[in-house]
């Protein structure tokens, strides 16, 4: 199949986006326009919670991230723990792109698919993640799982997209995106994690770029190592209230104690 310029490939594949996040995965069927080159996500969603699986651990801490930095050029060593979480967060990304797929069985799937963390040499792996595990083979299990059931993608899982530079295209390209007639600006977008995307002179610029002279939210950290984002960050705020209240994220999780409802005990 070749893309040519009559766009006739469009009708050849189902485009799929995946949003991995820390606690859960989304994946949405995604229009595209012939006629204005846009992206709109469609009403066609399906989500799994990492929580749902039995490899899940509810009381799982990461790995130090100053070892995860040491480890990532070298050699990473997953924890047995580490390994089963990884499962957990690897099998929802692929049955999200199955039961979408059923939806049309006729067609091979392009998938794009974001992840926080940062990513292997072949960017098909993640090997640091400040909320959650490592996993180096992400790509190559989600593939081996999808040809297990019988689907076929148009071509492999090219890369694992940074979840912020993919909202700064969603800005961008999508029908509704914001960055699209501004010139400079900056995107922070706060869930679980914290996603930052930037454009500059009228172009998106990775984050990966700025290295040399502006950190990431969840690389700025104060002395006693705290990041940023965990004062910013959904699963941050929920973690320091588990700190502060001594009770359980699991327990939290449970009773439906979220960063709303944390905000309003604070003002009670």
């Amino acid at each position: 199949m070749t893309m040519n310029n009559n766009n006739e490939w469009v009708k050849e594949i189902v485009l799929i986006g995946i949003d991995g996040g820390a606690t859960k995965v989304s994946g949405w069927i995604i229009n595209y326009s012939t006629g204005t080159g846009l992206f709109q996500i469609s009403d066609i969603n399906v989500q799994k919670q990492y929580s749902d699986y039995p490899e899940y651990l509810t009381d799982y801490k990461p790995v130090d991230l100053k070892r995860q930095l040491e480890e990532m050029n070298t050699e990473v060593k997953l924890t047995p723990r580490e390994q089963q979480q990884g499962y957990a967060y690897m099998n929802a990304p692929a049955d999200v792109m199955i039961e979408l797929m059923k939806r049309f069985p006729d067609k091979k799937a392009l998938v794009g698919l974001g992840m926080p963390g940062l990513k292997t040499a072949d960017k098909r792996g993640i090997v640091a993640l400040n909320n959650g595990p490592r996993m180096p083979e992400y790509s190559g299990y989600v593939e081996r799982r999808i040809s297990e059931q019988n689907f076929t993608l148009f071509s492999p899982i090219h890369h694992l997209g940074s979840d912020a530079d993919y909202c700064g295209l969603g800005e961008e390209y999508s029908a509704e995106g914001s960055f699209r007639g501004t010139v400079n600006a900056y995107y922070l977008g706060g869930g679980t994690g914290v996603a930052d995307a930037l454009k500059l002179q009228g172009n998106l610029i990775p984050f990966d770029q700025t290295k040399n002279w502006l950190a990431k939210t969840w690389e700025m950290q104060a002395e006693e190592g705290t990041t940023l984002e965990r004062y910013v960050a959904a699963g941050g705020i929920q973690s320091i209230y588990s700190e502060y209240s001594s009770l359980p994220l699991e327990e939290l999780n449970k009773n439906q104690i979220y960063p709303p409802q944390i905000l309003k005990k604070a003002l009670e």
